[in-house]
Parts: C-alpha cells; sequence; structure tokens
C-alpha cells in the first residue's frame, strides 16, 4: 500500500467515533452475529497497511515496531504518587520492574503483579505502562509490572520460571512496597495473561499458595492453536495465526513444549483448584476461544469468573486507548472488579 493510502488509514484511526461511522457506513466488517467496532477496523486496516505481505520482521524491527504502535495509539500512565522502576527475583537473577502505587492513604493496599504482552518476544515496562498505571490509579492497588526475560534470547521456560519467582517475591515482599501480603494477586494480557494463568497453577500443583486472583486480557491459552476462532480468525487484523506461529517460534525449544501446560494451561486437566478470575475476551480476536473456554472450564469447577466480552473488539485492543474508545472503559471495568474482590 502506498504512503498516502498508509496516512489516510492512520488519520482515520485518529477521527471521532461518529465520524468514523458515517465513514465507514456499508462497509463495516462483521464475523457471524459480531460486528467490528469501528475504531478497532480503522486500526486494524492502518496495522495491515503498514505490515507488508509475506515479510517477516526480525525480533529486533518487531520490538521497535511495538513501541512505535504504543507511541502512536496508547496512553501512558496518569500521574501517580509513586513511580518507579525496582529490582526483584527472578529465576536466574535479578528482575527489571516498575512499581505503580496512589497515596499510600490506606496501608496495606492489595498488589497485582502484571505481566505484558508480546509473543514472549517483545514489550517490556514501557510498552505497558499505561494499563499498569490506570489499574493503579482507578483499583487504588499497588501494580508491579515484571519485566521478564524474551525469547528467542531465553527460551521456554524462562518466562514462566521468571514470573513464578516474580510472584513469590513481591508475596514475600509486598509489606516493604507498602502492600498486603494477604491480597496478592497476578494479571497480565496476550502472553502475559498465559503467565499470569501458569503462575496460578503452578503454585496449585506445587502445594504452594496461589495468587488471590487472576486477571487475564485475552489470554493465550493453547499454544495447538487449534480453536475455532483461530481458524476463522486465521487473518485478523494484529495477530493473524501466522505472527502467533511466528512468536511460538522464537519461544519454543521444540514441538513438545506446546503439550507443556507452563505454555498451554488450558491442557491441565483440572482447574477446580484456582483463584478466582477476571477474563476478557474480543470478539475479532484470534485468541477468543483460549480466553471463552478457559472461563467456562473454571465456572463449571466451581471458581467464580467475571468474564468480559468485547464483542467488536480485536486483540490488544486495551492497549489502543488513545483511539478506541471502549480499551479505557475495559480497563475500568477491570478496576471496578478489583475494587469489589478486594474491598
Amino acid at each position: 500500500m502506498g504512503k498516502v493510502a498508509i496516512l489516510w488509514a492512520l488519520i482515520t484511526a485518529y477521527l471521532p467515533e461518529p465520524v468514523m461511522k458515517l465513514e465507514y457506513f456499508g462497509r463495516r466488517e462483521t464475523l457471524g452475529h459480531r460486528t467490528l467496532d469501528v475504531k478497532a477496523q480503522a486500526v486494524g486496516r492502518f496495522a495491515s497497511a503498514t505490515r507488508p505481505v509475506g515479510v517477516t520482521p526480525t525480533v529486533e524491527e518487531s520490538r521497535k515496531l511495538t513501541i512505535q504502535g504504543v507511541k502512536l495509539f496508547d496512553e501512558p500512565s496518569p500521574e501517580l504518587f509513586r513511580k518507579e522502576d525496582i529490582q526483584i527475583d527472578g529465576a536466574d537473577g535479578p528482575l527489571n520492574a516498575r512499581i505503580y502505587s496512589g497515596p499510600a492513604k490506606h496501608r496495606p493496599r492489595p498488589v497485582l503483579v502484571y505481566f505484558h504482552g508480546g509473543g514472549w518476544v517483545q514489550g517490556d515496562l514501557d510498552s505497558h505502562d499505561g494499563i499498569c498505571g490506570k489499574l493503579a490509579k482507578w483499583s487504588n492497588c499497588i501494580v508491579i509490572a515484571v519485566d521478564y526475560r524474551l525469547a528467542p534470547e531465553h527460551k521456554f521456560p524462562a518466562a514462566p520460571l521468571d514470573a513464578i519467582a516474580a510472584y513469590k517475591w513481591v508475596r514475600t515482599n509486598a509489606t516493604t512496597l507498602g502492600g498486603d501480603p494477604e491480597r496478592i494477586g497476578v494479571g497480565g494480557d496476550s502472553a502475559g495473561g498465559n503467565l499470569a494463568a501458569v503462575v496460578c497453577q503452578q503454585t496449585a500443583i506445587n502445594g504452594e499458595r496461589t495468587p488471590d486472583l487472576q486477571v487475564l486480557i485475552y489470554p493465550a491459552l493453547d499454544g495447538r492453536m487449534i480453536t475455532d476462532s483461530m481458524e476463522e480468525l486465521r487473518e485478523a487484523y494484529i495477530l493473524p495465526k501466522a505472527r502467533m506461529q511466528y512468536f511460538l517460534d522464537l519461544y519454543t525449544r521444540g514441538p513438545e513444549d506446546i503439550e507443556d501446560i507452563k505454555l498451554s494451561p488450558a491442557l491441565r486437566e483440572t482447574v477446580a483448584d484456582q483463584p478466582k478470575a477476571c477474563i476478557v475476551t474480543g470478539g475479532f480476536d484470534p485468541l477468543r476461544d483460549d480466553g471463552d473456554m478457559y472461563a467456562e472450564r473454571l465456572a463449571a469447577e466451581g471458581v467464580e469468573v467475571k468474564h468480559i466480552q468485547y464483542e467488536g473488539q480485536i486483540h490488544a485492543f486495551v492497549s489502543l486507548c488513545k483511539v478506541i474508545p471502549q480499551s479505557n472503559a475495559c480497563i475500568h471495568e477491570i478496576a471496578e472488579w478489583l475494587k469489589t474482590v478486594w474491598r
């Protein structure tokens, strides 16, 4: 696509929603009973326009594109009483982390350990600065964002081992951070949602204290990629199936890793021992069924679940707050759930 067309695609993404509805009148994309959110459609088309067909970016290029996307489409953290980079213990040495906190009026406060998305390959503390800061401010909890090791430099299971170690460190050190060691949760989006679910499962399996809750935002839970949504949305905006495979190829050591529940937590036989969950899914996200099916399994086995479904949304929409109004609406919903369960 030419530069003019790419520029127009970017401009339309920033147009007000009522204008966009007129712009796309009669051209809204649908999938069964679902209609794609008009702003998500504009962002998706821009993303597709800037990604040449058949060209696979290098890892370095992929990481740079992530940061560029954040600058274009996401909002930074709101102003907080405390936002500070710290170091915590990982599985094989210290990890960079960032603490987000409001004024210490009501101590101790609950803590959410957050793992960023990015296919286990990209993303960092800056790429998810907005959502972490908003969750801290809007739910009045402390958020600890974790910069776990990325592939391909550190292949599976480095990321889940770091996530487990980070959660345990926060549980042990919560009091010194101004947090309540009796109220520690985990959360994340996409690959980060995967890590949050793995932390909950692995601590239960090992007979250790599980997180008190989990926030899974369009989580990747089944590396086999055989769900209906993965097939019907194989050419989806933001995360087509080929892109997901690209991430898995970089992340895994071999095909056997896919069957490991530390990579595919959906394959675990029981989830009855899991903590209460807030699960977010998007109707136009190939990972929709991963989240929907996990929410159904948890509920069926007696786990309290809040399932937030945005039928018209694409993958990564909570990181597109400058242009998609439903992004902040979703983060507010998560924050309200956190306040309710941590009351």
